[in-house]
């Protein structure tokens, strides 16, 4: 959902990317995880660590774990460096 990281851990290539910094918008959020149900997927686990970036910085963040449990996904995995 994110990839803006405030970290700078030197295991990391975060530093050395050069694409946009960015947020995914809601509505995008929104079609993943509709597409996501629809698909039929029966065990609703969603992971939300991004390969590059910070969780914790998006500030969507308490909007998408209330839609994600409004579509009755209750496990939400996720990695910070929080």
């Amino acid at each position: 959902t994110i990839n803006i990281c405030n970290a700078d851990c030197p295991f990391c290539a975060y530093g050395k990317i050069e694409k946009t910094k960015d947020i995914m918008s809601m509505p995008l959020f929104k079609k993943i995880v509709d597409e996501f149900i629809e698909i039929g997927k029966k065990d609703l686990k969603v992971k939300l660590t991004p390969t590059f970036g910070e969780l914790l910085l998006d500030p969507y963040l308490i909007e998408r774990f209330q839609y994600l449990k409004e579509k009755k996904i209750h496990h939400i995995q996720f990695f910070t460096n929080a």
